[in-house]
């Protein structure tokens, strides 16, 4: 595989990797503000919309990698987590929320 789309898909999972943590992050912080009376619906529909769209970008690094070169094994940030018991209270996504979504994660990430 030729060195600079390496170099970008290195870039692309960091940027992936970075994303997964601040997302966990924030997460964490819930129980702090539902403790000091704060709504946590919102931020959790959004946390929760932004994971999908994460699992997403991930799927299609993977899928980029293959096509680029079959034998290739993508870096072991670029590859799913290991699922974590979720929160019984967290709600799915809604279908037209991830749709803009995920052009909106990527004009971001692609920022960053």
């Amino acid at each position: 595989m030729n060195s600079q789309v390496e170099m970008g898909l290195a870039e692309i999972d960091q940027k992936i990797a970075d994303s997964d943590r601040n997302i966990r992050e924030a997460g964490s912080l819930l129980p702090k503000l539902a403790k000091n009376g704060y709504p946590t619906a919102e931020i959790e529909r959004t946390l929760t919309m932004m994971c999908h769209v994460l699992h997403g970008l991930q799927s299609q690094r993977r899928t980029i990698a293959e096509i680029l070169d079959e034998d290739f094994l993508p870096p072991r940030i670029a590859r799913p987590a290991k699922r974590t018991q979720r929160r019984a209270n967290t709600h799915p996504v809604p279908v037209a929320a991830s749709a803009g979504g995920w052009r909106a994660i990527y004009s971001r990430l692609a920022r960053s």
